[in-house]
């Protein structure tokens, strides 16, 4: 089992997390759950309670008025999330998962903190029916998870739920990137058959890659065609500068050092196609009709 750091246990418990929550998110990343990912890569501030997957959160807090709006979270993971937005100050908000373990973890994280405007469901998304559009939509690495198949009619339900004016945030790995950002962490692993990338992980002691990316031209394709104007070129940062800081500076890696280069070289060619050649698809969509 991965072990969460003491000081992280600490910060938990102090934060009025009750034992049975604690005991839960370790078994969150726990490799028998997850026997599908390398758990050792795991990022333990994704369980921050003031984390909405690092970049998209400040993001958030900096461009969009949370106070007050309806929010869908797609794929409750821990509810940290969840709680984000709770701390935010959104009016009610609605989230789901097709798997159990996610949907109790969340609803314990709420009742631990006394968070009561969310409803908190166990359900398939594309077989989901609302009962009302939202203010502010977010999907984290999700669609890579739905198949082939529904990754087109996932994205278009996304839109569809979204209010006039609406803004949906949708993360998901790039199949236009070199790298398996996913799953192997390997260049090109993603690009070959199937059974040929799992063979080729395996030879190098990775994870296989077990999911579906997305070409990023495919993605944008399919928001556009469904009524939404992508804000964003250059990751979730506001300039060149904001993204080589965050990558570099704040996010320091080998992996980051290489793209932040990349980017920088490449910027003045490619300018709002820069999120084509980046390892995960970030984008932010306002939903225009």
């Amino acid at each position: 089992m991965l072990q969460i750091p003491n000081e992280e246990i600490n910060r938990l418990a102090n934060a009025n997390y009750s034992n049975d929550f604690i005991d839960m998110l370790r078994k969150w990343y726990d490799p028998e759950i997850h026997k599908n990912r390398d758990t050792n890569r795991l990022i333990i501030e994704n369980i921050r309670p003031d984390n909405v997957h690092g970049v998209m959160y400040n993001y958030i807090m900096k461009h969009i008025n949370v106070e007050g709006r309806s929010v869908l979270e797609v794929g409750c993971g821990s509810g940290q999330n969840v709680e984000a937005w709770h701390r935010a100050g959104a009016g009610k908000i609605t989230t789901l998962d097709i798997d159990e373990f996610p949907v109790v973890l969340t609803k314990q994280r709420c009742v631990d903190l006394g968070i009561d405007n969310v409803d908190v469901m166990q359900s398939d998304f594309l077989e989901q029916e609302f009962d009302e559009k939202f203010d502010i939509i977010n999907c984290v690495q999700v669609i890579e998870h739905v198949g082939r198949e529904n990754q087109v009619p996932a994205l278009a339900k996304l839109m569809s739920l979204a209010k006039k004016g609406g803004i949906v945030f949708i993360q998901l790995p790039n199949k236009s990137c070199i790298i398996d950002a996913h799953d192997s962490g390997l260049p090109f692993a993603h690009w070959l058959p199937r059974r040929i990338g799992v063979s080729y992980a395996k030879l190098f002691g990775r994870t296989p890659p077990m999911w579906d990316p997305m070409p990023y031209g495919k993605v944008r394709k399919v928001l556009e065609a469904n009524g939404g104007e992508i804000l964003n070129n250059i990751d979730l940062c506001s300039s060149l500068g904001e993204f080589i800081d965050y990558r570099v500076n704040k996010r320091r890696s080998l992996k980051n050092i290489i793209f932040a280069g990349i980017v920088t070289c490449l910027y003045p060619v490619l300018r709002g196609n820069t999120n084509a050649i980046l390892p995960n698809i970030n984008v932010i969509v306002r939903k225009l009709i």
